[in-house]
């Protein structure tokens, strides 16, 4: 499933099963084929009822739409979390759902493991910047940072993303040791 495929499953998310498709389309397109990976995914259906994520996801893409993606990335960790849909996941259904329709001047980007790699190999962010479990302030620094760094080269913030992926998944196919930088 590529990226444009996912994004036109958007258009979909104002129902509940909409909401419903697109997570499912986030988690495969951002999962791939690794069968402990599926998963795990999977555990967030198995925790959770139909009901209790659609309520949720419904409430963050309400924040996204209202408030921005540095809100809805809060809802997501705190009020409206889902258990066992961390952030690396969560971005990319932000990420998905509200590129072109979320309020304030950050669009949501997807942060992942491989994106903060990548960001800390080049010195962009803090060498304690961790791979994972970012907090609201960290997701928020990112958004600036890849917002900037896209003004400045006259491109969408999400090509300067797609960008800092390609970098670390090369850091962690190539580099030994990459994946603890």
């Amino acid at each position: 499933m590529d990226r444009r495929t996912v994004l036109g499953m958007a258009e979909g998310c104002g129902t509940a099963e909409g909401r419903r498709h697109l997570l499912i389309a986030a988690l495969v397109w951002g999962t791939g084929t690794k069968a402990r990976s599926v998963n795990r995914r999977g555990l967030i259906f198995g925790r959770s009822t139909a009901e209790h994520i659609d309520d949720r996801l419904g409430t963050v893409l309400t924040v996204l739409r209202e408030q921005g993606a540095v809100a809805a990335y809060d809802k997501c960790r705190r009020e409206e979390r889902v258990p066992h849909l961390g952030p690396a996941f969560f971005t990319k259904f932000l990420y998905f759902a509200g590129y072109e329709d979320g309020a304030g001047f950050r669009r949501p980007l997807i942060l992942d493991s491989v994106v903060s790699l990548a960001l800390k190999d080049r010195r962009t962010v803090a060498e304690d910047w961790p791979l994972s479990g970012w907090t609201t302030a960290q997701y928020a620094r990112y958004l600036d940072i890849l917002h900037h760094q896209a003004e400045s080269a006259g491109v969408r913030p999400d090509v300067v993303e797609a960008a800092w992926f390609a970098h670390g998944t090369w850091l962690r196919r190539s580099v030994p040791g990459s994946s603890s930088v």
